[in-house]
């Protein structure tokens, strides 16, 4: 171990261990993710034994995410799932063409079986096109999803507090309802209720969201499709892209392809050192609860430069001396400008698709990289723990300003369109 990065060393692992965390029991954490589990299992049966779609039929269902991948931090609040729709993953069912060339990582998806074809006409964007509609897949996925809901509970809308699963350590029940909201996924909201004990009277209740997201096995087309030569680890989700030739960004053809199989297993093979400078990275990047992550250097960003350097590290060196290189590879990425995404490496993570919300992360990895060498050529005797601790504290708060002052001044330069040409504006008076 380094003498330069012995203090930053102690200071990073008493960060991961008093941040990252999480702050309830194994027992509690084991009983809460198999209630979630549980409850899933129970809605995508239910869809999957649905008469009126019988698309859903047959659906497995994959665990995903930070909580799966071993990095999730503070708090078990979290549960992402992927639905693989069985009768559409089958070989010969949908084909897949790059329609969108300038936009590596979406795909389109279309039937190749004509009887299947027939009986989903209305999941198509038009006779010219014969693409699978993403969001309609997902908006019908939802509505099955609120059916098997009513069905299997309440029967009524009313009364959330029906639904609740039981284990040893506390219980499981629905916050509200089915999530409505436009997006590939269904979100439901649930909360968690630790038992208390016999000289415990307060409730310990966790707030936590499971995200389930219909999926299609890839086979790209250079694959024969009556072979088992497609990546099993790789989908194609329903997913947002503003430029789908087309389409619009609320009617659109494109499916994104997803590594987050490969992408949970990489991570969870990852040593104990980089599994805790990332979910370090996730806690100073996170600005209060109320305001979320920092937008201009996101977790997903922050995963990938973590996945780079994996693969030239050996994985011997000390948390502090790793943490300082993926911030230094991780500026010189900034600087360039692309962050090649670590499974599709022609796709950059740093795109700006929409200017007016994307600034650059340059100074806010400079004041990290900064601020960490600091820590690192402070004498050991000098080590205050309470005052390390207020100090990081503050420097998520100086992040967050940082970032503020950024998209600040990024918006003011915009011209403002009534100065730049009045005589448009047509509709005035």
């Amino acid at each position: 171990m380094s003498k330069d990065c012995e203090i930053l060393n102690r200071f990073l692992e008493e960060i991961h261990e008093e941040k990252c965390v999480f702050k309830v029991s194994k027992e509690v954490v084991n009983d809460l993710k198999e209630a979630v589990e549980e409850l899933v299992r129970k809605f995508v049966h239910k869809v999957s034994f649905a008469t009126a779609y019988p698309l859903f039929s047959g659906s497995k269902i994959l665990s995903r995410g930070s909580f799966y991948e071993g990095t999730k931090v503070e708090e078990p609040n979290e549960f992402d799932f992927l639905v693989e729709l069985d009768v559409l993953s089958q070989p010969g069912r949908v084909g897949f063409r790059s329609e969108c060339l300038d936009c590596p990582g979406y795909t389109h998806v279309l039937f190749t079986d004509p009887e299947l074809q027939r009986m989903n006409a209305e999941l198509e964007s038009s006779p010219k096109d014969n693409f699978l509609r993403p969001y309609t897949i997902s908006s019908y996925y939802r509505r099955c999803l609120e059916e098997a809901y009513r069905k299997l509970f309440t029967g009524s809308w009313c009364r959330p507090d029906d639904v609740r699963i039981d284990k040893g350590c506390g219980f499981l029940r629905l916050q509200e309802h089915i999530s409505t909201n436009w997006g590939p996924n269904t979100l439901v909201k649930l909360v968690w209720t630790t038992k208390t004990l016999p000289d415990d009277n307060i409730l310990k209740c966790i707030v936590l969201t499971v995200d389930i997201t219909p999926a299609i096995v890839y086979r790209p087309p250079e694959c024969n499709p009556d072979s088992a030569g497609a990546d099993k680890h790789c989908h194609v989700v329903p997913a947002r892209n503003d430029i789908c030739k087309h389409g619009s960004s609320t009617i659109c053809c494109c499916w994104r392809i997803s590594h987050s199989s490969e992408e949970t297993e990489k991570m969870r093979s990852l040593s104990d050192v980089h599994k805790k400078i990332y979910k370090i990275f996730k806690v100073v990047c996170r600005k209060r609860i109320i305001d979320g992550p920092l937008r201009s250097l996101t977790s997903y960003m922050l995963k990938t430069a973590v996945l780079h350097h994996t693969e030239t590290c050996d994985s011997n060196s000390s948390i502090g001396a790793c943490t300082m290189k993926i911030l230094e590879e991780l500026l010189t990425f900034a600087q360039q400008e692309y962050l090649p995404d670590y499974f599709i490496p022609e796709q950059n993570v740093w795109a700006k698709q929409n200017e007016n919300d994307v600034v650059s992360p340059v100074p806010i990895i400079e004041k990290l990289i900064l601020e960490f060498k600091s820590i690192a050529g402070c004498a050991v005797e000098d080590y205050d723990f309470g005052q390390l601790f207020k100090y990081f504290d503050m420097l998520k708060e100086e992040l967050a300003m940082i970032e503020a002052n950024l998209f600040s001044a990024s918006h003011s330069t915009l011209p403002d369109l009534a100065e730049v040409n009045p005589a448009d504006d047509t509709n005035s008076g």
